[in-house]
């Protein structure tokens, strides 16, 4: 080969290297690139799984949420159901005792009863009618215990209506919260 092919094929396996170094060089650059959609989608797949977990957290949270406050309800059907049943049975009390209670109303025995007292310890009695004025009042107490006990269920009765009322009160502010927490989810 004379010199000049040799310096002609020099040449040409240089346009070669540099066609190549161009081609090594874009790929280079291309493969840069694709790194970098990788690393990007490594993060946005990172910050997925990171949302899902947190979701899963928050579900897991409500979950537990909701369970407490199934327990809570159950326990305020129970404890409405044991309302309930004594309200029933104080008004039955009461009622076998409005059938025991006299014409007289309250008012009058106790002031019957006063004037009784009164009298015996303000006025000389003799032994006979201070036994006398005794047995009526121990004749009267009976009759006034009546209406204490009357007093005492309807006391009791209304208690048991406000704890009612405070239970239905919590379950519709329960069945809130519950139905914000499901809208949340």
């Amino acid at each position: 080969m004379t010199e000049q092919q040799k310096i002609n094929q020099i040449a040409d396996f240089n346009k070669q290297i540099a066609m190549l170094k161009e081609q090594v060089n874009k790929n280079t650059a291309e493969a840069r690139i694709y790194a970098d959609k990788r690393d990007s989608l490594h993060e946005q797949l990172k910050n997925h799984r990171n949302n899902i977990q947190a979701f899963e957290n928050q579900r897991d949270s409500l979950n537990e949420k909701v369970k407490t406050l199934k327990l809570e309800r159950d326990a305020a059907h129970a404890r409405k159901k044991d309302i309930m049943e004594e309200i029933i049975t104080r008004r039955k009390n009461l009622t076998e005792l409005k059938k025991k209670k006299l014409r007289k109303n309250r008012n009058q025995i106790e002031k019957e009863i006063h004037e009784i007292e009164w009298q015996i310890q303000t006025t000389s009695l003799n032994l006979q009618e201070e036994k006398i004025l005794v047995e009526k009042v121990k004749q009267l107490e009976p009759q006034l215990n009546i209406y204490k006990k009357i007093e005492h269920q309807n006391k009791k009765i209304a208690e048991l209506r406000n704890e009612e009322k405070t239970l239905n009160l919590c379950r519709d502010l329960g069945k809130r919260v519950s139905e914000t927490l499901m809208h949340q989810a």
